[in-house]
């Protein structure tokens, strides 16, 4: 897919119990971020599709937790999610080219089947649970351009400029946000390169989200970088298997309230590794491709810490 992973700003950083009592949180409003981690390590990332239409649905499982932080002198806060989603992708390839490149453009659709929060605030005698659920369409993602290189038989490179629309249902204050209420603009740069004789590849996309001012709440957050790899075998003309894995990093402050006290040491951070697969279904007429994926989350900095699990259908026409 021409959009391979630009997506939920509907769940994957929902919110913290620290959130809940003001305390300071990065890595954008909440501790939420328009990235989904790792989601742009896929199989063949920087090279071009074959003209026409195509198609991916991917479901998607996230689980993760903050663990017991103190948020006041003797009280700490914890929370957990868990989020079904899936997420609807489309690329049209017309066949032209630019600037010597094939041109195509993608569109993408995240919806919440099943998004959860559960927190929990314990002090000297007590102990507050509580939580929120919420089901929706998130935050519309555009990719108008994207330019396809193919340097040689083996090496190739695109770039891409995705555009995230503030589609999503917000209501600030709430625990759960289907969207973020805001624009952001997310440029990047994939690179693959696959041995055609002994099927070795490389890939990898880098880019980095800029993210617009939310005006009900005058909160901007940071830029945030996001390096996502695979290093891969093709097996065979229908079968490839890999390991992926990415780095994910806020390089500058959140602003405005309730970030006016933020540091660059309040920045959000993670790492992650994982195994992915690939299969190509037998059969004339329509393409299509399986892609199953497993991620774990290390190393994580003001964002939840947990593992992610997606299926994916592409169908080519």
């Amino acid at each position: 897919m021409g959009i391979r992973g630009r997506v939920p700003a509907w769940g994957w950083g929902l919110a913290c119990a620290a959130a809940i009592l003001s305390a300071p949180v990065a890595a954008s409003e909440n501790g939420a971020s328009l990235y989904l981690q790792g989601f742009y390590n896929e199989f063949a990332v920087g090279m071009p599709l074959a003209p026409g239409v195509h198609v991916r649905n991917d479901l998607l499982r996230y689980r993760g937790r903050v663990e017991a932080k103190p948020v006041a002198p003797g009280v700490t806060a914890q929370a957990t999610q868990a989020a079904t989603g899936d997420i609807i992708k489309m690329a049209w390839v017309p066949g032209a080219r630019v600037l010597g490149a094939a041109y195509s453009a993608a569109a993408a659709l995240p919806m919440a089947l099943d998004a959860r929060v559960t927190t929990r605030i314990d002090g000297p005698g007590f102990s507050v649970p509580g939580g929120a659920e919420e089901q929706g369409f998130g935050d519309l993602v555009l990719v108008p351009v994207r330019l396809t290189w193919s340097l040689h038989r083996d090496h190739h490179v695109n770039l891409a400029t995705n555009v995230t629309l503030p589609t999503g249902e917000y209501e600030p204050g709430r625990l759960i946000n289907l969207g973020r209420n805001h624009w952001a603009f997310d440029p990047n740069v994939a690179y693959t390169w696959l041995h055609g004789d002994r099927g070795h590849e490389v890939s990898a996309t880098a880019g980095m989200i800029f993210n617009a001012r939310n005006h009900d709440t005058n909160y901007r957050g940071g830029n945030e970088f996001h390096l996502d790899w695979l290093v891969g075998q093709h097996l065979s003309d229908r079968l490839a298997v890999g390991a992926v894995g990415y780095v994910y990093r806020e390089t500058t402050d959140d602003r405005g309230a309730p970030a006016s006290s933020a540091s660059p040491g309040s920045r959000g951070r993670s790492t992650g590794y994982g195994l992915a697969a690939m299969g190509r279904l037998p059969g004339d007429g329509m393409p299509v491709r399986l892609v199953g994926k497993w991620l774990r989350d290390t190393r994580v900095t003001h964002r939840f810490k947990g593992e992610l699990f997606s299926l994916s259908v592409a169908v080519s026409y």
